[in-house]
């Protein structure tokens, strides 16, 4: 029997030089130049089948497009050199993931068509635009412990094989090791003794900063019943004025009513937040005054978003870890949001997403499964 395992996301914050950084937005511009063909060639697909129907031809014979992803790489490795030509200076890894990423999106969009996926309905992909996410996947399996350096403060970055850029060709050690703000030591020693096996590593652009997110399947080594130090059960109403509410109080988390304080972190940061926003607004389109008060906007937004993210966290696993069985209501948060509403005013929407509400349910469910 195979020994189970779960995956697991690791996020590291990268610390890039200029160069690298450079590097980054082209590897990034890259995925989104593959991406955009992938979702033009799936929709000249469609308008074509339309014109074949509109024209009598039977449905067999219409003109079909697999939009797997292990029928749009090679479609993609065949055309490239025509309508990419300066693939060699970046990596390969950039155009596979933003056609892996297409092809996912185009597999959500035919099974909500169906009725064969749960929830809201998916709609065609759109094309991605020069400020969209910028994200790119890397996956190498060979040597899994070679995307740390000796000193585990750094990340591998893979460079293109047959660059045809000097200052890649000429800086290529400068610009293979991304720098972290934070050790690595722990997964490195998780990877290096079999633990942990990485199977690819994400680097994205989320609130003005850089992050490696390590994706990670974890052996699972079930621990015996009686070893297991877990209390009964707890009930969890969530809500805006407290964040939680616990059918019985914890020591440390809330108080003796089972009231878990909202640290409500948007509200402490309105002030400033409409502060950028006025300068933004009086600034000219495309200055650079424009672009750094755009960078300051997106940390502002990415310091409140990890900082929420943090109490979050450390307040699910104190749960999972504190009683066996968790149960929480289930809201329909995008429900709740919604302007139609009367009872929903713009401060009361605001505030409700403050509190990530469906940030929490996730969050409880991922503890409770370490």
């Amino acid at each position: 029997m195979d020994q189970p395992y779960r995956m697991r996301a690791v996020l590291v914050p990268l610390d890039p030089t200029p160069a690298q950084e450079q590097l980054l937005r082209s590897y990034c511009g890259a995925s989104r130049f593959a991406y955009n063909w992938t979702v033009a060639i799936a929709k000249a697909n469609l308008d074509m089948r339309d014109e074949e129907r509109l024209a009598g031809i039977d449905e067999g014979d219409l003109t079909k497009l697999n939009w797997s992803e292990w029928s749009l790489t090679p479609l993609w490795n065949s055309v490239k050199k025509d309508v990419a030509p300066w693939y060699r200076d970046v990596t390969k890894h950039a155009f596979r993931s933003g056609v892996a990423n297409a092809a996912v999106a185009l597999k959500n969009f035919n099974e909500s068509k169906k009725g064969l996926r749960k929830g809201p309905p998916v709609g065609f992909p759109k094309f991605k635009k020069r400020h969209s996410k910028q994200s790119f996947t890397l996956i190498d399996f060979t040597q899994t412990s070679s995307w740390f350096s000796e000193d585990a403060r750094h990340v591998r970055l893979v460079l293109p094989r047959f660059a045809t850029d000097p200052r890649i060709t000429r800086h290529h050690e400068q610009l293979k090791w991304l720098h972290t703000t934070e050790s690595l030591r722990r997964l490195k020693k998780k990877v290096t003794s079999g633990e942990w096996t990485i199977q690819a590593v994400t680097i994205s652009f989320v609130g003005g900063r850089w992050r490696a997110s390590f994706s990670v399947r974890q052996f699972v080594i079930p621990a015996p019943h009686a070893v297991r130090l877990r209390g009964p059960l707890v009930g969890v109403d969530l809500g805006v004025k407290h964040l939680a509410t616990l059918t019985m109080p914890l020591v440390g988390v809330s108080d003796k009513h089972g009231h878990v304080e909202n640290p409500q972190y948007l509200n402490a940061e309105l002030i400033r937040l409409a502060k950028l926003n006025r300068q933004l607004s009086r600034c000219v389109k495309g200055s650079n005054n424009q672009g750094k008060l755009r960078i300051r906007h997106q940390r502002l937004y990415g310091r409140i978003t990890r900082t929420r993210e943090l109490h979050l966290h450390r307040l699910s696993t104190t749960l999972a870890g504190s009683f066996e069985t968790v149960v929480l209501e289930d809201l329909n948060v995008a429900g709740m949001v919604k302007r139609s509403n009367i009872n929903t005013t713009r401060a009361l929407s605001r505030s409700i997403l403050d509190a990530s509400s469906s940030t929490r349910r996730k969050t409880a469910d991922t503890a409770s499964s370490w």
